[in-house]
């Protein structure tokens, strides 16, 4: 009945059913009674109940330390994911010894470790460990072995910019044979959508994640069903669609609590976080992003640390906040890459460079531009090639030379031309904008601000939004909207525009929310406007008059 359960994705009923089949098991059949336990323990924890299947593991090890099944319990035990990054990798070691005489867990084992080097930030180890398993995997030829090393593999080279060519499609071809689900981490379909999105085919990556997603609610897996919710948030977030990013942040936040699994909450804490920043919720991208660090530095998870020093960086830059910005984003390149992490489509490389640039340090800026272009270009990524040809234009600008800066703003929007990126074509919008304002192209100025001021409200990046308004006012002409505005009306409505919650704005001002509520409706009465993002096309309150200079 467990089987049969288990095969119809009822996880839940089939860990419960494999439990009491256990406890029916005569006492003279050990091994069968352990296999069942160990059944129920993968079967509670596919269904997102990891405390009663770990419960189970602890009882196997307690019973019996010297049981010929003690590699699997191990495994399971890391598998469980309840612990801290080096105790599961501790687990996973002790897995290896004890199984030294079974090269098929083995091959299981050295793929779910590397996952969890990767995460540690060993990349190299993580690399090493994958395709030592994938080398086992060859010489026994078994399928569903095969296909999970291949998947681990191919992730673990993504992330190092060593790629195996071909490999990854033949992991494709494996597991189109196979007749069972793989999780997340051993499936190749779903290496497969990292890939697709690293090459800016997000269409193509999100239909394949749905696809992935609905096989997995199919078996009951509720832990891929909550990583396949994460890549889609990436996948969303990158697209620009803010508002389905955030439902699905909510559903993954939601899980997470009933996986009761820390790098998983950690994970999605950083990600949401993500994705209000660019929506323009900086208070809950600061508290999300906060907390993301607080869970990384509790379970030594080293690149969701990097991801959430990030977003609160990028919160910053957004804010204008440039020296606090670099003080987060100035460190995070160099980590990557001392950590074996060469993926330039990492979300640190752009605002990094970014930061760096504004704040005046161009030494550091130079040599980091550099590397990050070199990365790009031998990833081939529209992703990371219209991005670090945007930061070299802010460099080449902020050395004088803002002619020079439109040819590589003319090749970032090139590159993201391959891929529906609307985030980062509006900010090289922006930035060849300032550059056209600093040549007094005005024209040419105004239209690649507009659009850049018009796509950022249009996604509800009302920070970024304000940032090119403030760019138009420095071309003059126009009398500004918001110049019908009482003082502190004008204040209220800057403050809200640069992402503040009425809570925030009161305790800026000194004022009750109440007093806050009063004002923004006056200023959207005396705008004719109807929300914060309809606001930032009519707030353009730099004053036309101030002169010509370098980019703020």
């Amino acid at each position: 009945a467990a089987e049969r359960a288990s095969a119809r994705g009822a996880t839940g009923a089939a860990a419960e059913l494999a439990q009491r089949a256990a406890e029916l098991t005569p006492a003279e059949q050990p091994t069968q009674r352990r296999a069942r336990l160990l059944a129920a323990a993968d079967s509670y924890r596919m269904a997102g109940d990891r405390a009663r299947g770990v419960t189970i593991l602890d009882g196997l090890m307690v019973e019996d330390p010297g049981a010929p099944d003690r590699a699997s319990v191990l495994f399971a035990l890391a598998r469980a994911r309840r612990d801290d990054l080096p105790t599961i990798e501790r687990y996973c070691q002790e897995a290896l010894r004890a199984a030294a005489n079974d090269e098929g867990m083995q091959v299981d084992v050295l793929a779910f470790l590397s996952w969890m080097r990767l995460l540690r930030g060993a990349v190299a180890d993580a690399v090493g460990a994958a395709r030592s398993g994938l080398a086992i995997a060859e010489r026994l030829g078994e399928a569903a072995r095969l296909a999970r090393a291949i998947a681990r593999t191919s992730q673990a080279e993504m992330l190092a910019l060593d790629v195996t060519p071909g490999l990854l499609d033949r992991g494709l071809a494996v597991e189109q044979s196979l007749d069972i689900q793989l999780e997340f981490h051993e499936s190749p379909s779903i290496t497969e959508t990292q890939r697709l999105l690293r090459a800016g085919r997000l269409n193509e990556a999100r239909q394949q994640l749905l696809e992935c997603d609905a096989r997995a609610l199919d078996a009951g897996d509720e832990g891929t069903h909550g990583h396949l919710l994460f890549h889609l948030i990436q996948v969303e977030t990158y697209a620009g669609r803010y508002g389905a990013a955030l439902q699905y942040a909510d559903a993954a936040r939601e899980l997470s609590e009933q996986l009761e699994d820390p790098q998983f909450r950690g994970l999605i804490l950083a990600t949401a976080a993500r994705v209000e920043a660019h929506a323009g919720r900086m208070e809950d991208a600061r508290r999300d992003a906060h907390a993301a660090l607080e869970v990384a530095h509790r379970v030594g998870d080293a690149l969701f640390e990097i991801d959430a020093s990030t977003v609160l960086g990028f919160v910053e830059l957004s804010l204008g906040n440039v020296p606090e910005a670099a003080s987060w984003l100035a460190p995070l390149p160099d980590r990557l890459l001392g950590l074996g992490y060469r993926d330039p489509t990492h979300q640190a490389w752009s605002p990094a460079t970014e930061a760096l640039v504004a704040a005046g340090q161009l030494d550091l800026a130079r040599r980091l531009v550099a590397e990050y272009r070199a990365l790009a270009e031998l990833s081939g990524s529209p992703r990371a090639l219209g991005p670090a040809a945007r930061v070299h234009g802010l460099l080449i600008m902020a050395e004088g030379r803002p002619e020079e800066a439109l040819e590589a703003f003319d090749r970032s929007l090139a590159a993201l031309a391959a891929t529906t990126a609307p985030f980062e074509v509006a900010r090289t919008h922006l930035a060849s904008g300032v550059a056209l304002r600093l040549l007094r192209r005005r024209g040419a100025a105004r239209a690649a601000l507009e659009s850049a001021r018009d796509s950022f409200a249009a996604l509800g990046s009302t920070v970024w939004a304000r940032r090119a308004s403030q760019e138009l006012g420095r071309l003059g002409g126009r009398r500004p909207a918001g110049s019908t505005l009482t003082p502190t009306q004008r204040r209220v409505a800057t403050l809200a525009v640069d992402g503040r919650s009425n809570k925030e704005i009161a305790a800026a001002m000194g004022v009750s929310v109440n007093t806050v509520e009063a004002h923004l409706t006056a200023v959207y009465r005396a705008l004719d406007v109807a929300s914060r993002v309809e606001l930032v096309h009519r707030l353009e309150t730099t004053d036309s008059s101030k002169p010509e200079g370098p980019p703020a």
